[in-house]
């Protein structure tokens, strides 16, 4: 018998336990509204039986539940609880059947939603049928704004904002502006806007009159650029910053990034251009490019970046600049008293006064070479030479200058002519032109044969600076020979 009673005191206790743990089995029922305005409603209705209730209430239509053994702080003034996906919870009570909410904006929809629930050991076991009902606040009219531009670069952003609402009220209005960024709010009709930061932001219109309040929201979108940068290729042998002159080849990486969030979705494109300012561009992701340049090299990588279809390409660019040295010799600090000489007087007269020479020796493309400057050189042997002046700098840099020369045995100007050897400099010309050779008479004629400018004088220079831009004829004539060759101006 005593195992009998303890079964039996077991079996009550377990009872009761499961009596207590029970969910509420009657939802709350007949709800409805009363003394709803621009501004608050009032929501009615009887209990279920639950120990309490939670009244939840949103904007929009939401699935949102309440957990099991958590409990909701609430507060009657919508918006000021704590949100669940846009959820307030307005009211928390077991014995009221009626909450009055406030701060509601006007013509808009509201959707109540009120679960029962039982304390079991203190904690709130809800249940899962809810009670529902939906209303619409009293209008005090239209709030609406137009923004000139809703996509803008962060460089150059001012968003200009037109306020379009329509009041009906007939009371004084107020207008407040929210930019979504953080900045203080603006009290105005109309306003402008510059974001310094990029980003999507939800920009609010909240108009105040009456005791009413109602708001507009429309997004904007402020464009950050890529972080534009590239390197010198440091795995390619002498792509260095500064260089020597000659032919030279940069290669260069583009190591432009995303700037940090936000991200703007899946559509991010982007464009790019090289230019440099000896002439070369590229639109590839890396850039190479060769030059015979000296001095200053210049090369500016310019970036666009677009995060919707359509929509403009904001921009940020870097340039960065490279030296190469420029020649030690050049045609300005080399002279030669003649490039065509007679075999039985030739004499050949070079000096070259580069003052950053550290060391040269000159070739006379013959086996013969000297170190003197000025040097004085004569061939035994007709024929074509080509000398060389192979310096080397006080920088490092090495060169060489070379000069094309003719021993003839008749130094007249067919035998000039017929080896091609007339040097005529410069061409195209622009103020006078000088000849290697002097020459008993020259003609300046038109591509159709008109003689524009002649001379019967011994010269080696011509002068054409009041000549029109353009092509012409030059014939230069030397006894019983003549020479014709285009002129450019």
């Amino acid at each position: 018998m005593k195992r009998t009673y303890l079964s039996l005191i077991i079996l009550l206790i377990g009872s009761v336990t499961c009596l207590f743990a029970q969910r509420p089995t009657q939802p709350t029922t007949k709800l409805k509204t009363s003394g709803v305005t621009c501004n608050q409603a009032t929501i009615n209705w009887t209990n279920g039986n639950g120990d309490g209730r939670l009244v939840f209430m949103s904007n929009w239509l939401s699935n949102f539940a309440p957990v099991d053994q958590t409990t909701y702080a609430s507060d009657s003034v919508f918006g000021k609880a704590q949100a669940f996906k846009n959820v307030y919870c307005v009211f928390n009570d077991s014995k009221d059947s009626s909450v009055t909410i406030t701060n509601l904006n006007s013509g808009e929809r509201y959707y109540i939603a009120i679960y029962e629930y039982n304390l079991v050991q203190g904690q709130p076991e809800y249940l899962n049928q809810a009670a529902r009902i939906e209303f619409i606040s009293d209008s005090m009219g239209v709030v609406d704004f137009a923004i000139d531009h809703s996509y803008q670069c962060l460089h150059e952003n001012d968003f200009k904002f037109t306020n379009l609402s329509k009041i009906t009220t007939g009371e004084p209005t107020t207008f407040q502006w929210d930019f979504g960024d953080s900045s203080k709010p603006v009290f105005a009709k109309d306003t402008n806007h510059h974001y310094s930061k990029g980003g999507i932001f939800m920009v609010h219109l909240t108009a105040r009159s009456g005791g009413c309040k109602s708001t507009a929201y429309q997004r904007d979108t402020v464009l950050i650029p890529y972080e534009v940068d590239f390197i010198l290729d440091t795995t390619a042998v002498g792509n260095d910053s500064i260089r020597c002159a000659g032919t030279n080849k940069f290669e260069l990486i583009n190591v432009s990034s995303f700037p940090i969030p936000p991200i703007y979705g899946a559509w991010d494109r982007s464009r790019l251009t090289w230019t440099t300012n000896t002439g070369a561009n590229g639109a590839a992701y890396n850039f190479d490019f060769e030059t015979t340049n000296y001095d200053t090299i210049t090369v500016q990588l310019r970036v666009g970046r677009q995060v919707r279809s359509g929509a403009k390409l904001c921009f940020d660019s870097i340039s960065k600049s490279f030296y190469i040295r420029p020649p030690m010799l050049h045609d300005s600090n080399v002279t030669i008293n003649s490039r065509v000489q007679s075999i039985d007087t030739n004499s050949f007269k070079l000096e070259h006064s580069g003052d950053s020479i550290a060391s040269f020796t000159w070739y006379f493309g013959n086996g013969d070479s000297s170190i003197q400057n000025p040097v004085q050189y004569s061939y035994k042997a007709a024929g074509d030479y080509t000398i060389s002046c192979r310096a080397i700098g006080k920088n490092g840099c090495e060169q060489t200058y070379a000069i094309d020369v003719s021993v003839v045995k008749n130094s007249s100007i067919a035998e000039i002519e017929r080896k091609g050897l007339l040097t005529v400099w410069p061409n195209p010309v622009r103020d006078q032109l000088h000849l290697e050779h002097s020459v008993s008479g020259y003609q300046i004629l038109s591509l159709t044969g008109e003689l524009i400018q002649h001379s019967a004088q011994v010269t080696k220079n011509i002068g054409v600076s009041h000549l029109q831009p353009g092509t012409y004829l030059l014939r230069l004539d030397n006894g019983a020979h003549t020479l014709i060759m285009k002129l450019a101006d």
